[in-house]
């Protein structure tokens, strides 16, 4: 009796020990962060698509309508990557253009169909239907929502030539949801 009990916790030891490894193995995995350089960003995102990275760039643009919104480059100025403001990062202040950021962040993808489009459209128009043209002329709040569907018709029409001309079913766009950056 007591030669299976001893077999019997040195076999629960064992298990207990290979289940706290692969526990370690798994919580490693999700906090392993790939590093990314800018100029290889669209090349590599599809891989990288849900997963955490690291990237380093030259910020170019952060949008002044709130800070949601940023854009580095490398060397390359035609190399740039989206970075998105969450609630863990905070806004973007408009200062930061110029500086060398480290970003970090989870890779996210935007799919853009005839039909998510025609819904964009729908919703831009309506919002311009609801703000008072008086509005934004005169500064009165409100106007920003004028000024912003104006955006994203623009956008939605330059979507649409760019599906059009690539005779896909979709547009890919990848971008980096930010959790954390830190100026260099």
């Amino acid at each position: 009796m007591r030669t299976f009990i001893s077999l019997l916790l040195i076999a629960l030891l064992f298990a207990s020990c290979g289940t706290s490894e692969q526990k370690a193995d798994n919580e490693k995995q999700e906090t392993q962060v790939e590093t990314v350089q800018v100029a290889d960003f669209e090349q590599k995102a599809p891989e990288y698509a849900g997963k955490k990275v690291s990237i380093e760039g030259t910020v170019v643009h952060v949008c002044k309508h709130g800070g949601k919104r940023m854009f580095i480059m490398s060397e390359d100025p035609d190399k740039r990557v989206k970075i998105l403001s969450t609630e863990q990062s905070g806004v973007f202040n408009a200062e930061m253009e110029g500086s060398d950021v480290r970003v970090t962040g989870i890779v996210s993808v935007q799919e853009i169909t005839k039909a998510s489009l025609a819904k964009m459209r729908s919703e831009a128009e309506e919002m311009t239907e609801t703000t008072k043209p008086e509005a934004m002329h005169s500064g009165e709040e409100g106007h920003e929502h004028n000024e912003e569907a104006e955006e994203t018709l623009m956008k939605v029409e330059n979507w649409k030539k760019q599906l059009d001309e690539s005779n896909k079913d979709k547009l890919t766009f990848y971008s980096i949801d930010c959790q954390d950056y830190t100026e260099l």
